[in-house]
């Protein structure tokens, strides 16, 4: 029996150990910022399955680097249900992005220069997207009630190590 217990605590601090490595347990702060302008590539994505975001992004970001374009940030723009608007799932990049080498499923628009509630997680690896959105989520959604500002898109941008949440300001 403490074979056993012994066993399921040391399964248990591993456990913890990683989830406060991934940033579970890390200080969230809400920051209200101008971010941008941003060139964004992007395809069209109804879900907001995490598999099918990661192959969608690698699959992309392998026709940019065939493409020569090679400065570019991981990026995710999210809609809520019901507005009719599909997810989109990309890259920024620096420079405009022709149609040649677009194709026909994959769009480029300019976001500009806005202001924005901002917040930062970590990222180590892919599944910092999930537990990112599971921590962040509810601290911005109380954030924009208590600011009364609307909930119109969510955008996800990997810069270096670190997440940033964005969430476009405008009243609710």
């Amino acid at each position: 029996m403490k074979i056993l217990l012994g066993v399921l605590g040391g399964v248990l601090v591993v456990v913890l150990g990683g989830l406060a490595w991934m940033g579970a347990l890390s200080r969230l702060e809400v920051q209200e910022r101008d971010m941008g302008p941003y060139q964004f590539v992007y395809v069209q994505e109804p879900s907001s399955d995490a598999g099918r975001i990661g192959r969608l992004t690698d699959a992309l970001g392998e026709r940019l680097e065939a493409a020569g374009i090679t400065q570019r940030k991981p990026a995710q723009q999210y809609y809520a249900t019901g507005r009719g608007l599909q997810n989109q799932v990309g890259f920024l990049v620096e420079q405009a992005v022709s149609r040649d080498v677009l194709g026909t499923e994959t769009f480029f628009r300019p976001i500009p220069a806005q202001r924005y509630v901002v917040m930062e997680f970590p990222f180590r690896n892919r599944l910092s997207f999930m537990l990112g959105s599971f921590r962040v989520d509810p601290v911005m959604r109380k954030y924009l009630a208590q600011k009364k500002y609307a909930r119109t898109s969510a955008m996800v941008i990997l810069e270096g190590d670190t997440l940033l949440y964005l969430e476009p300001i405008a009243p609710a």
